[in-house]
């Protein structure tokens, strides 16, 4: 339930960021179009699936997918990493503990905050 509340808020949120960049003239127009892009991309991603914690790998790769590159697992607990063209998976041993968004790029960097 949080969740939902938190993702219905983000593009309200990420919107209200632009125009106070645009108001303060914060940065070149063409850093400006760059956040927008970004927040564009955000509220786009906002409602891409990706496994959720509990998940088996066993179970993404059904839903999923082979991944473009799987990572061995590091540490203790051993913690593996899959990537997938659009996201990334963390798993504890067998199971899912968290699911990023891919940057689309290398430099894609987000608002930062003062």
């Amino acid at each position: 339930m949080i969740k939902i509340q938190r993702m219905r808020r983000l593009p309200v949120l990420l919107s209200g960021c632009v125009l106070l960049l645009t108001a303060a003239g914060v940065g070149a127009q063409d850093g400006v179009r760059k956040d927008v892009l970004l927040i564009d991309r955000m509220a786009k991603t906002a409602h891409m699936s990706v496994p959720v914690n509990g998940l088996t790998m066993d179970e993404v790769v059904q839903k999923f997918g082979e991944p473009a590159n799987r990572y061995g697992a590091v540490g203790d607990p051993p913690i593996a990493r899959w990537v997938y063209d659009n996201f990334t998976v963390y798993f504890e041993y067998q199971r899912v503990i968290h699911s990023v968004i891919n940057r689309a790029t290398q430099s894609e960097t987000a608002p930062q905050q003062n």
